[in-house]
């Protein structure tokens, strides 16, 4: 099976928070304002400091989320 990646560079190095802005023109509905970039700047920082019981939880629900809507579609493929 020949698989191709998706990124140009391993996914591993690449620096997300920085990609954050990256949008397509199309797909910018409304610019982030200062205020939105400064509270995407707290939450960044505040995912550093997070507690691992609280992401462990978090991820658990988002995770059980998922599950359900794939079992409500039918596991359609899109």
């Amino acid at each position: 099976m020949n698989v191709q990646e998706l990124y140009v560079q391993p996914y591993s190095s690449i620096n997300w928070p920085s990609c954050r802005n990256n949008v397509a023109a199309v797909d910018m509905y409304a610019p982030h304002s200062k205020v939105a970039n400064t509270l995407f700047a707290i939450v960044n920082a505040y995912e550093h400091f997070t507690p691992n019981f609280v992401r462990r939880r978090a991820l658990a629900c988002v995770y059980h989320q998922v599950v359900m809507e794939d079992e409500n579609t039918a596991y359609q493929v899109c």
